[in-house]
């Protein structure tokens, strides 16, 4: 990935943060922040912090977190299952 589309990724993530679509995806696929926490390598504690807009995921934590949503979003529209996919992992 190039510097310039990570760039774009971090400010992405960032973004759905501070607006709160963060949370909301999170949510209706009703996934839990320790669930989320654990597929991105951080506590649930930071999972809420960056939801909340309290704290900004850092470069490589953003990174993995857009990673993380975008992959969900793939997972769920593919098998209309993702918190089942999740929870069993």
């Amino acid at each position: 990935m190039t510097e310039q589309a990570k760039a774009w990724m971090i400010a992405w993530v960032r973004e759905q943060c501070v607006n709160g679509e963060a949370r909301r995806e999170r949510q209706r696929l009703k996934l839990s922040e320790a669930q989320v926490g654990a597929v991105v390598g951080t506590s649930e504690v930071n999972i809420s912090r960056w939801e909340r807009g309290i704290r900004l995921p850092r470069k490589d934590a953003a990174l993995r977190y857009a990673k993380a949503l975008r992959q969900m979003e793939k997972i769920e529209t593919s098998t209309g299952r993702l918190g089942d996919v999740v929870a069993s992992s």
